[in-house]
C-alpha cells in the first residue's frame, strides 16, 4: 500500500452532502441529471478530481443511482429534503440514519469506536489501519461531525441500532430484565493444527483464502446470530479500510 495515500471514504460530512443534494434536488427534481450538473450544482464550475470526490460522496451515503443520461436523486435523497420543514418526521430521521450507515467505513468504526470517540483518537486509530496523517485527521473529523447530525436529527438512537442492540421493552418503556443465560459447558483444551486454544476457546471455522493464504476463526463464549452479524461487520470495516486502489483516479473510473 502507497504510504501517502488513505483507504476511500466520503471527502465531506453527511451534513455537507445534503447541502448540496438539497441545491440539485431545487432545480433537477426527479429528472435525470449529466455527472457536469451535478458538479455544477455542487458549486464547482467544470467536471475535474474536486468535483469528482463530492460527486462520489453523495453516491457513498446513497443520494445519487446511475441513470441512463447520468444520475438520479434516489428516495432517500429526496425524503430527506422534501421532508426538511416536517418537525420529528420518522421518515427523514430513518433515511439520514440509512445515509450514515450506508458508508461501510462509518459503519465500522460505529460498530468498534461508538458514535463519539474523541478525534484525537480516532485519528490515531486510523493512521494504524492505513491512512496517511492528513487523510485520518479528515476521515476522523467527517465521521464525527456525520454522526453528530445523526444524534441531532434522530435522537440520538443510532448507535443502538448500529450495533445489534435488541431491548426487550415494557409497554411503559422500562428496559425488561432477561434471566441469564447458562454457557454451554467449555471443553477442555486442544490442540488444532501448529497452535494451542485455550480453555474455552474453540475453533468455528477454517479454511483456504489463496494457495498461500489460510484462515481460522477462533470463538468462545455463545455465538449465535448477533455475534456473527458483528463480525461480519467488522470484516467489512477491515475490507473498506485497507482498499488499496491501483490509481490514483481509481475512484471516479465510473464517472469517466
Amino acid at each position: 500500500m502507497s504510504s501517502n495515500r488513505s483507504p476511500r471514504y466520503p471527502s465531506i460530512d453527511l451534513g455537507d452532502a445534503i447541502g448540496k443534494i438539497e441545491k440539485v434536488f431545487n432545480k433537477e427534481g426527479r429528472a435525470p441529471f449529466s455527472k457536469e450538473v451535478a458538479a455544477g450544482h455542487c458549486g464547482y464550475t467544470s467536471w475535474n478530481g474536486s468535483s469528482a470526490k463530492a460527486v462520489s460522496a453523495l453516491k457513498k451515503y446513497g443520494f445519487l443511482r446511475d441513470d441512463d443520461a447520468g444520475f438520479r436523486l434516489t428516495d432517500d435523497a429526496i425524503t430527506i429534503i422534501a421532508n426538511k420543514d416536517i418537525p420529528n418526521s420518522p421518515d427523514r430521521k430513518n433515511a439520514i440514519k440509512r445515509a450514515a450507515l450506508k458508508v461501510e467505513l462509518f459503519a465500522g468504526l460505529l460498530s468498534t469506536f461508538g458514535p463519539s470517540p474523541s478525534e484525537t483518537n480516532l485519528t490515531a486509530q486510523l493512521i494504524t489501519k492505513g491512512f496517511s496523517k492528513d487523510g485520518a485527521a479528515k476521515a476522523a473529523r467527517a465521521y464525527l461531525a456525520t454522526m453528530e447530525l445523526v444524534a441531532r436529527e434522530s435522537d440520538g438512537k443510532i448507535e443502538a441500532e448500529a450495533d445489534g442492540t435488541d431491548e426487550e421493552q415494557r409497554q411503559d418503556g422500562a428496559k425488561v430484565e432477561e434471566p441469564p443465560k447458562q454457557p454451554p459447558p467449555t471443553p477442555p483444551a486442544q490442540r488444532t493444527g501448529d497452535f494451542q486454544m485455550v480453555e474455552g476457546e474453540r475453533l468455528l471455522a477454517d479454511g483456504l483464502l489463496s494457495k498461500s493464504a489460510k484462515f481460522r476463526v477462533l470463538v468462545s463464549g455463545q455465538i449465535g446470530v448477533k455475534e456473527i452479524e458483528r463480525l461480519i461487520k467488522k470484516l467489512e470495516f477491515d475490507k473498506e479500510i485497507l482498499a488499496d486502489p491501483d490509481d490514483v483516479n481509481e475512484e471516479f473510473d465510473e464517472y469517466d
